[in-house]
Parts: C-alpha cells; structure tokens; sequence
C-alpha cells in the first residue's frame, strides 16, 4: 500500500514516500523501497532526499532519511509538517524525530515518468548523508 503523506493545515500539500533508510553507524544502512501510486507520482512535480540528523552538542550526526515526491516546495510554510508526517508514517523515523533532531532536506532533479530504482536512491541517500557528515551544525 503506498504511503501517501498529507498536512493538516488547509494548505493541501501532498507528498509520496518513495523510499527511506536508517544509518546504522559505520557498519550498515538498513533500507527500503516502498509501493508508489504510479498516476500520483507522475502528478507530484517536486522530488526530495531528506536526511534526519540529530544534534549532538555542537555537532550532527545523520541517523537515517527518506525520498519523497510532492507538490509542496522547500519554501512553503507546510513542508516541515508534510516531512514530519512523513517520518511519522513510518514506525523508525517516528522514533528519530523530536527536539534534538532537524531535517536537511535537498531537492532533486528526479522528473517525468521514470522512477529511480531502488539502488539509485540509495546512493542518493548515502551521499547526501556524506555530504552533511558529522561535522557540521545542525
């Protein structure tokens, strides 16, 4: 069953969880794919790698993410409610989420009818989380 994601504000934003995974320190990345509405993901014009990382003093570290396709833009005053409800949805970014962690989003160039496979998004994943590594500020 697909998991589409939805705000609660009357703003209408949808999105579409595509795939997620969670970094399990330096030995692994336990991920997976979901079902897509294929008529909803061809609608949604906007696509999304979100890293979850969780702030730890000055530092950060990226403990999991997630792709998403919406018609919500990184700018619109919904989209931290349509990530959040999207992390929601699923029962181990739920229990990522809360006052020490931030989301980092980056927006993607994933357009038209093609949906990235499976490995495809988890490069995209693994380096946005090398890109943000532990260094930096949350």
């Amino acid at each position: 069953m697909p998991i589409v994601i939805s705000d609660s504000s009357q703003e209408g934003g949808v999105a579409l969880l595509l795939f997620h995974c969670v970094f399990n320190g330096s030995e692994s990345i336990t991920h997976f794919t979901h079902e897509i509405d294929f008529e909803l993901y061809q609608s949604l014009p906007n696509a999304y790698a979100i890293c979850i990382a969780e702030k730890a003093q000055e530092h950060k570290k990226v403990t999991a993410g997630f792709i998403i396709k919406t018609n919500c833009m990184h700018h619109d005053s919904n989209f931290t409610g349509i990530l959040t409800n999207a992390a929601m949805a699923v029962p181990k970014l739920m229990s990522l989420i809360g006052d020490h962690s931030s989301f980092l989003p980056a927006r993607l160039g994933i357009s038209g009818d093609t949906l990235p496979t499976e490995m495809e998004m988890l490069r995209i994943m693994t380096t946005q989380a090398l890109k943000h590594g532990v260094a930096g500020t949350a």
